[in-house]
């Protein structure tokens, strides 16, 4: 795996705040293995896990290698250190390992987290209250002076999302997806 430049990455992405003179959200799948790392280049970061039931994020990763690839064989994403034991796996196996790596080492990284550093969220309860999640990180970034409250716009957002965990996959069912996870995480076959 390449290794990554952690110092450029902070030039870069504070130049990319400085020219819009805004806080900068990322979604950072290429640094879900290096949270502590990354946390450490920055004075006041906060990192947000939308944690979601990692049985429809698997039906998520295979769908997604179907419409990247037009089929669920070829590895989607990026190679995560555990790509070389995952990669020639039978789909569904291979995605199960790659959600449960990420959701180790992104557990992990945020734990190692001060609590105003991070936010745990459970997807399917930010689907039902997300103004109060916008509240949580509008506050979280407050506290550690990263804005200040009158520049906080009042939520007007959706008052609530639709949870897309409906099983849709032809390939597996979700029950195979759930013995295969188990599986994987807990080591028996």
């Amino acid at each position: 795996m390449a290794r990554i430049d952690l110092a450029r990455l902070q030039d870069e992405l504070n130049e990319m705040a400085n020219i819009f003179e805004k806080l900068f959200a990322m979604k950072a799948m290429i640094m879900n293995q290096n949270i502590p790392e990354l946390a450490e280049q920055f004075d006041k970061p906060l990192f947000i896990w939308i944690r979601r039931d990692p049985i429809f994020n698997i039906q998520s990763a295979l769908e997604a290698r179907k419409r990247q690839y037009g089929d669920i064989n070829t590895w989607y994403s990026f190679k995560i250190k555990e790509y070389p034991h995952l990669k020639d796996l039978d789909p569904l196996e291979s995605v199960a390992g790659q959600i449960a790596a990420i959701n180790r080492s992104v557990e992990q990284g945020i734990a190692a987290l001060p609590e105003h550093k991070k936010l745990v969220v459970q997807y399917e309860d930010f689907c039902q209250r997300p103004e109060y999640y916008y509240n949580e990180i509008t506050r979280r970034l407050v506290e550690q002076g990263g804005v200040r409250a009158e520049q906080v716009p009042e939520y007007s957002g959706e008052v609530s999302f639709s949870n897309t965990n409906r099983w849709r996959l032809e390939e597996y069912s979700q029950g195979d997806a759930e013995r295969v996870y188990e599986a994987v995480t807990t080591g028996k076959e």
